[in-house]
């Protein structure tokens, strides 16, 4: 995989060093890799225009445009994006044709989806080692009923069995076997084997993604990073081709059979979240989906004629610090110790200064959504976390019930010695808990005072109703009995020591599951639900797979696996259909 010297194009590191550096939001838009500054409402000095006419308002359409007089370069297959689905895609098609082309904005393979932890799945061989051999026509029922019948069920139907049957021929490559693990009892995670050991399950998706990209060399496919895909070729009703922007070249690349767009969703453009996405826009805090989820595939797409699948519907995980709302970045990544602590059980608040829920979430399956879920709806899309000055050795109180993302990062974890020594990692998440602690303390993310009167007056809740609750509270730790949430004993933290700290907090964008409507093949289809010649899309360019208006771990298949199978389905038909 090509180095980068941090002369072309803009890399992961040098983007997310900015936040650990405590600095503003970072503007990009020259580098492609966002439209606009996180979180700021685009001005008309940033639209761009193009040779045709088209204005860039980072939110409308992007019109295909007229095939050039000649070529540049000529492939099968063309795949924009190099993440999960795109190397699933790519390496799935290339079985079927001569030539294939990954384009990718930046520097390397893997995409979000390097960054993950597990990939959910049912049926693979991997849980048939272990005897488990989930019923899919269960699956599709409740997918059906978590999306409140919103979901295609023919595009469920043939997602859930593809997912397992990709799993499994990911795993047939030969380089390692998968594992599954019992998250909140029930065996869905699966992880390269040996790398929960290793890495505390930091990145252990990136496995997956180094496997594929190696795999895809290996076959023959061929990558172009630090290009920006730009607009669709079309051809009559075909799609025919992208035109690119590579380190300052205009290319044209005809794609003989179809392009498959898998250049993830919108997270990073809050500008799109507001239009298709207003539960989310008020809701969630932060995105953990990676930079390059800036939505301009999904907006080709649309400019081609596509359906939207999937509106408002985004999956989360709970408790992430508004950096955004002082200016800071909107990206934020999910290890790092300040939302670690955030996300422990400790005493929830509303804007009220009322608790609204179980803060040790709703027991086993889906707690991580319900509980975002939950706190997307109070008011402003927020909800504040309380504790005490014994946070440090009460947050290992909670060690039951963490899980992944959740167990508070130390140096001496398994992996950490590395993870400190790497500029890139330690950039974006500190090895130590404390450190992200003491960095949001040191920013006023994290509010501290002597009195809960004096938190509550920096928090901006009504002290009298804030103290009013934190003595109720304080009441059932005391008695070992919630009478108002059922809150189990061993969870019941009181907040009586001074000093006193308050986090306001919100959603955190897993993956955003808004975009162009697919048919059960994952090609393109538009509003007559007739497919678009020539084009697919997979991952979260495609929407649709957990229904409409739906908060979402969308569990029938996890995001991870999503990607995985999404693209493995587009890089065969592609193949197959043209």
């Amino acid at each position: 995989m090509p180095d980068d010297n941090g002369k072309n194009g803009i890399t992961r590191r040098n983007f997310m060093g900015r936040l650990a550096a405590g600095t503003g939001a970072v503007g990009v838009a020259s580098t492609g890799l966002m439209s606009m500054a996180p979180g700021k409402k685009a001005h008309a000095s940033q639209k761009k225009s193009d040779v045709d006419g088209f204005v860039d308002d980072n939110v409308c359409p992007i019109p295909p445009i007229d095939p050039p007089a000649k070529w540049d370069k000529e492939v099968d297959v063309v795949v924009v994006g190099g993440g999960g689905a795109g190397l699933t895609a790519c390496n799935k098609a290339i079985e079927n044709v001569d030539s294939v082309l990954v384009v990718e904005k930046f520097y390397n393979a893997g995409g979000s989806t390097k960054e993950a932890t597990v990939a959910i799945c049912w049926g693979t061989k991997a849980q048939k080692r272990l005897g488990i051999e989930p019923d899919p026509a269960w699956l599709v029922s409740w997918s059906l009923k978590d999306s409140a019948y919103t979901v295609d069920p023919d595009l469920i139907a043939h997602l859930i069995p593809k997912a397992a049957e990709c799993l499994d021929w990911i795993e047939d490559m030969g380089y390692w076997k998968w594992e599954v693990y019992y998250s909140e009892g029930v065996p869905f995670a699966h992880f390269p084997e040996n790398t929960f050991k290793k890495t505390m399950m930091l990145r252990t998706q990136g496995v997956v993604t180094d496997t594929l990209y190696k795999e895809a060399v290996k076959r023959g496919v061929e990558f172009m990073f630090r290009t920006k895909t730009e607009r669709l070729v079309r051809d009559g009703d075909r799609i025919v081709g992208i035109k690119v922007e590579n380190q300052g070249r205009t290319l044209y690349i005809k794609a003989k059979k179809g392009v498959v767009l898998c250049a993830g969703g919108m997270s990073m453009n809050r500008d799109m979240l507001k239009e298709y996405m207003p539960f989310t826009y008020q809701g969630c805090a932060s995105s953990y989906s990676m930079p390059g989820n800036t939505g301009d595939a999904i907006r080709m797409g649309f400019g081609a004629g596509s359906d939207i699948a999937g509106y408002n519907s985004v999956a989360v995980f709970d408790n992430s610090l508004p950096y955004f709302e002082e200016g800071y970045d909107w990206y934020r990544y999910l290890y790092n110790g300040d939302i670690q602590l955030a996300r422990q059980p400790w005493l929830y608040v509303n804007k009220h200064g009322e608790r609204f829920i179980n803060e040790q979430k709703f027991g086993p399956g889906l707690s991580y959504t319900l509980l975002a879920d939950e706190q997307m709806k109070q008011v402003g899309g927020r909800s504040y976390v309380i504790f005490d000055a014994n946070y440090e050795t009460d947050i290992h109180k909670f060690k039951e019930v963490q899980d992944f993302c959740e167990i508070p990062l130390l140096p001496d974890m398994p992996g950490m010695k590395e993870w400190a020594e790497d500029p890139e990692t330690r950039d974006i998440c500190p090895a130590d808990w404390r450190v992200a602690v003491k960095r949001a303390l040191d920013l006023g993310m994290i509010k501290k005072a002597n009195t809960i009167e004096e938190l509550a007056d920096q928090l901006e809740i009504d002290p009298k109703r804030l103290k009013r609750t934190v003595n109720q509270y304080n009441e059932y730790c005391d008695k070992g009995r919630d009478k108002q949430f059922r809150k189990p004993k061993k969870y019941l933290i009181p907040v009586k020591k001074a000093p006193f700290y308050g986090i306001k907090v919100g959603a955190q964008i897993v993956d955003t599951e808004c975009g162009l409507k697919v048919n059960y093949d994952y090609q393109v289809i538009d509003k007559s639900r007739k497919p678009i010649p020539g084009l697919y899309a997979a991952s979260h360019t495609a929407g649709g797979v957990v229904g409409e208006n739906n908060v979402s771990s969308s569990m029938n298949v996890g995001d991870c696996c999503q990607a995985y199978a999404t693209g493995y389905i587009a890089g065969e038909s592609v193949a197959k259909l043209g």
